[in-house]
């Protein structure tokens, strides 16, 4: 991949872009996301051809028809952070959102790992997602997530381009805004596409 690629995507998340910590109710735990919503189509396609994610269109409300119909672009939890990762030599506004999310990522890989190694000593009559809520996490992972979703939640207050939606689809809707997260992509988005990790 090349540089200036890299460099485009990252002024585009600077200017553009929101990078938020966002709470699985159900597993009380965190997941990173990214999201772009821009009215330049060519932009947008870009991040979702390059980076893969979700992609979706936008049109003027109703009762608003001289506004401007948006593209909106979005990538979760693991593929948010390693697009935070090969991007962070390049960003300068939302750096420090970027840090936190790739953090958060670590603390997720760690409490899967750790969570792997629990169902391991269980019996195989335990195994499925029914036990998943028995199984314990550490608690200082547990509090340093929590650190790390505050904090982000400070630092997006701080710029009006920081304001999310509380739902993890690129483009929110009346039965998504209770706030709870998915990493599946809303209905009617364009799918995923895979990205290269090498830079050249």
């Amino acid at each position: 991949m090349l540089a200036t690629d890299l460099a485009y995507a990252a002024g585009i998340i600077d200017g553009e872009g929101s990078v938020s910590i966002r709470k699985r109710k159900e597993r009380s735990t965190y997941a990173g996301y990214i999201n772009v919503s821009m009215c330049e189509q060519q932009a947008v396609e870009f991040l979702h051809a390059t980076f893969g994610g979700h992609m979706n269109l936008q049109k003027p409300r109703a009762d608003r028809p001289k506004h401007r119909q948006q593209f909106h672009w979005g990538i979760p939890a693991v593929q948010a952070a390693r697009f935070a990762e090969i991007i962070l030599p390049f960003l300068k506004v939302k750096r420090a959102q970027a840090i936190n999310l790739i953090e958060l990522q670590e603390i997720n890989r760690s409490i899967a790992e750790d969570t792997r190694k629990q169902r391991c000593r269980m019996h195989p009559a335990f195994f499925g997602p029914a036990r998943i809520g028995k199984f314990t996490i550490d608690p200082a992972l547990a509090k340093r997530a929590t650190e790390l979703y505050d904090e982000q939640k400070k630092l997006n207050h701080r710029g009006s381009h920081d304001a999310l939606p509380n739902n993890s689809s690129p483009a929110p809707t009346p039965s998504q805004s209770s706030g709870e997260d998915t990493d599946k992509p809303a209905a009617g988005t364009a799918p995923a596409a895979p990205f290269s990790m090498g830079v050249r």
